[in-house]
């Protein structure tokens, strides 16, 4: 399911290596398949952040796993970029207008089917 994912990631890594790197750091890239499995996901999260010492993260295409993998890149404070997993129950969780000191960027805009109204902060 991530496959389109993990092949778009490995190949903005080249680009970034290519052009030197995250200034002058080459990106390693290290790969894990959750399976879509929630306990599975939350393990590998508690493998790369207290083992692996990665400094950031891409991935989780289940929201599901992300949820359950989410709290050990809070509590580490390590970035997690999250370019799929949409689910209202992600993006309520991590609402920095309600949760102090944490930080949620939205970079995709929703699409809106035409049954649905556009709210007037979109």
């Amino acid at each position: 399911m991530g496959v389109s994912m993990l092949q778009g990631i490995k190949i903005a890594a080249d680009e970034i290596n290519e052009a030197g790197g995250i200034p002058g750091r080459r990106l390693v890239l290290v790969e894990r398949n959750d399976e879509a499995n929630n306990d599975g996901g939350a393990q590998i999260a508690e493998d790369l952040t207290e083992n692996q010492l990665v400094d950031a993260a891409v991935g989780f295409v289940n929201t599901g796993v992300a949820l359950a993998a989410l709290p050990y890149f809070q509590e580490a404070r390590i970035p997690l970029v999250l370019s799929v997993t949409t689910g209202s129950l992600l993006t309520r969780q991590f609402d920095s207008t309600r949760v102090r000191g944490e930080l949620y960027f939205s970079v995709s805009r929703p699409i809106l089917h035409s049954r649905w109204k556009r709210s007037p902060n979109t």
